[in-house]
């Protein structure tokens, strides 16, 4: 069979030899670059400024509002500038993954806008921004991707609700295994 199955090998447009390293400690709301985020949310400001965000008894924020509540406007709404305008630097981009760093943003505020699953908008954000994800990852055929996606056992039904997210944004993917990290 060795003659065989060398012949299968070199014809198989399958590649046994490509290897990548994976992250398997990498929590699913820092699976994205900065840049990619940072687009992801000025083109949501952009096309839907008066998106209702957040709702309280006295008053609603719109994603318009939460920019100028934040100090910033538009055409200045980039890295560095975002940066600048907290003194502990409000993004602390992926490079420090500790349990007080687990978000991308501390504002929270646009944490809870743009990289949580139970929001006033029903995570919609999140989901698409993770859509979008995995599709840059499915591009890559030699790569597998693991996600930790927390459960904090703040409520009862907190695995419920982030089971439903999952199936209603239909967040699947062949090359994307989510890791549900339950808390001690």
């Amino acid at each position: 069979n060795g003659k065989r199955e060398k012949e299968i090998v070199k014809n198989s447009p399958t590649d046994y030899f490509n290897i990548h390293r994976c992250d398997n400690s990498s929590k699913m709301n820092c699976c994205m670059s900065s840049k990619h985020l940072l687009d992801f949310m000025r083109h949501k400001i952009k096309n839907e400024p008066d998106r209702l965000i957040f709702q309280s008894e006295k008053f609603g924020i719109t994603l318009k509002q939460s920019l100028t509540l934040l100090g910033f406007d538009y055409d200045h709404f980039t890295l560095d500038s975002f940066d600048k305008k907290n003194k502990s630097g409000t993004i602390e981009w992926i490079a420090d993954q500790t349990i007080d760093d687990d978000f991308a943003i501390k504002d929270s505020l646009l944490q809870s806008t743009f990289l949580t699953h139970n929001n006033y908008i029903g995570g919609e954000y999140y989901a698409q921004l993770l859509k979008e994800v995995y599709l840059r990852n499915e591009l890559s055929k030699n790569d597998l991707f693991e996600y930790c996606l927390p459960v904090y056992g703040s409520s009862a039904s907190e695995w419920d609700q982030l089971s439903e997210w999952l199936y209603k944004y239909d967040l699947y993917s062949d090359q994307v295994c989510l890791i549900i990290d339950l808390s001690q």
